[in-house]
């Protein structure tokens, strides 16, 4: 099976980035359009693995949220101290454990088959820590993952070309920066169903 690890959006979220993407489409004579539901964030991509490998990706994941509540924790405890409050610190129930801001796009220029067109994110230190960590404990556990520098961002389309009159160098969306709020991190299969590429949770951690 085929797997990745991901974040995933609610549908508040995923209707500010079908907006944006709606602009897309419109510029665009071909391309290959993310659906609502396949929308992500990837931390990790993993690829084919066997079924029985399954259980230590989960645990690769339990152990980074467990790591990274352990450091929020200690960050607060800090907090406390120096304030020398003598009320708890602890984050309300409701409150979630990673907002994201989503602030631009571009493209990533291919020579064939058209452009990759994404929505980018302003830096957010915590989801840089969860990709590291992320990514040492699968490490660690013997899967074999890209080494390149983590660049968050969300998908919109893949093989994109533009139409005759529209430069892509040149063209520009629109977008009104939107927050989403994150509470778990996803494992997440892909598959072809029906022909159609598809993405779909299989697991998940709590990040707090």
């Amino acid at each position: 099976m085929r797997i990745f690890v991901a974040l995933n959006f609610d549908k508040m979220a995923q209707d500010e980035m079908i907006l944006v993407q709606n602009q897309l489409q419109q510029a665009a004579e071909k391309g290959n359009f993310a659906t609502p539901d396949n929308l992500h964030l990837t931390l990790v991509f993993i690829g084919e693995i066997e079924r029985a490998r399954i259980d230590a990706v989960k645990q690769a994941i339990s152990k980074t949220v467990s790591s990274d509540r352990q450091i929020d924790e200690a960050a607060i405890q800090s907090t406390t101290r120096n304030a020398n409050s003598q009320s708890s610190q602890r984050l309300p129930d409701d409150q979630p454990a990673l907002t994201l801001q989503f602030d631009r796009c571009g493209h990533f220029s291919k020579a064939r088959g058209g452009d990759i067109w994404w929505i980018g994110l302003k830096n957010n230190n915590k989801l840089n820590r969860l990709q590291r960590r992320l990514s040492r404990e699968l490490t660690a556990a013997g899967f074999e993952i890209e080494k390149r520098r983590f660049t968050p961002h969300l998908t919109l389309a893949r093989q994109v070309r533009l139409k005759p009159d529209i430069s892509a160098d040149e063209f520009k969306l629109e977008i009104k920066p939107f927050a989403a709020d994150i509470n778990k991190i996803s494992l997440m299969s892909s598959d072809r169903i029906d022909g159609a590429l598809t993405y779909s949770e299989i697991w998940s951690a709590q990040i707090k």
